[in-house]
């Protein structure tokens, strides 16, 4: 099949998961990160939004350096070790070219419903700061997601060490426990839909993160990259399902006007404090070894777990029934 006709039938696909499963309005400003993301504030649309995220990853798959990917991290491995990581880079670069004209395709009327009054950058950040901070979900995830994302970004930093100075595994098992992450986050992506359709979101979030912080504890006193693989495996299938959950509490929570806003305000937060970890990691990893720095992280990524399940007493189960937005 010719390359113009796949982009076609892409570009067909994609916006008919728009038009057909009510897509979020997130009108591109400043403040206003552009999102195309399918409607969780209905609960009958949750399936089709998990359908469409398995999509994006799917055409992600040939990306060897991005954790979605399951296949793609082992090949890169492969290829780092026959060639070294100059040919990887070089595909990771043009799967992100292809990403961009797919994505250039889709019209600006499939991406806003319509413009949210703006008072300025500086006052619409505050706006989405204080709706942030007073509105019960939307500040677990701020401060609970925080706390995790600083776990997970020392264990990033020392992944590779785990893999070829504790485990002797090489770019092969590097690749090997990055790939078992990648599937475990499809899989918890894909069964998250489920389980917050059976029990409180609540629940699902914090049962997440702790089974996460179970992941790498586990991994952190594995006797072999194989081990470590499964146990990265388990914890990717909580963190896929603890993302599912942050968006499904900023979507239940922000109606559209502000929405925009508060995931700016909360992502910003949180790649603050990610950014810290990766320097913690470091740090860590130099006074003691990467298997402390992934038990550390276990510690405080259970931590978060405690504050999401404090954090999110009394938020509502379910969503509010809102209005579909325009096409």
């Amino acid at each position: 099949m010719p390359a113009w006709q796949t982009t076609a039938i892409v570009r067909r696909g994609v916006a008919r998961v728009t038009i057909g499963n009510g897509m979020v309005a997130m009108p591109s400003h400043s403040t206003r990160a552009p999102l195309v993301a399918p409607s969780l504030l209905r609960m009958y649309g949750l399936r089709s939004a998990i359908i469409f995220v398995l999509m994006i990853v799917t055409l992600g798959a040939s990306t060897f350096m991005l954790r979605e990917a399951a296949v793609g991290p082992v090949i890169g491995g492969i290829l780092v070790s026959a060639s070294g990581p100059h040919l990887a880079y070089w595909i990771n670069a043009g799967s992100f070219v292809v990403s961009a004209v797919l994505l250039a395709g889709i019209p600006a009327r499939m991406l806003q419903a319509a413009a949210a009054a703006s008072r300025g950058h500086l006052h619409d950040l505050r706006d989405g700061l204080a709706f942030v901070l007073r509105t019960q979900a939307l500040r677990a995830v701020l401060i609970a997601w925080s706390v995790a994302l600083v776990s997970f970004a020392a264990v990033n930093t020392t992944e590779v060490f785990l893999a070829k100075d504790s485990f002797n595994a090489g770019d092969f098992g590097y690749g090997l426990i990055y790939g078992a992450s990648g599937l475990g986050l499809a899989i918890g992506s894909l069964m998250g839909g489920r389980w917050v359709e059976r029990r409180a979101v609540r629940d699902v979030y914090t049962a997440a993160i702790i089974v996460n912080a179970i992941g790498f504890a586990t991994a952190a006193i594995s006797p072999n990259v194989w081990v470590a693989s499964a146990c990265c495996l388990l914890g990717g299938i909580g963190n896929g399902s603890a993302l599912l959950c942050n968006a499904l509490f900023v979507q239940r929570a922000a109606p559209d006007e502000i929405r925009g806003r508060a995931f700016t305000v909360i992502m910003t937060v949180n790649y603050v404090a990610f950014g810290g970890g990766f320097i913690a990691g470091g740090l860590l990893r130099d006074a003691y070894g990467p298997r402390w720095v992934w038990g550390l992280s276990a510690i405080l990524l259970a931590v978060a777990g405690v504050v999401a399940f404090a954090l999110t007493r009394g938020v509502p189960s379910t969503a509010q029934p809102e209005a579909e937005p325009a096409v």
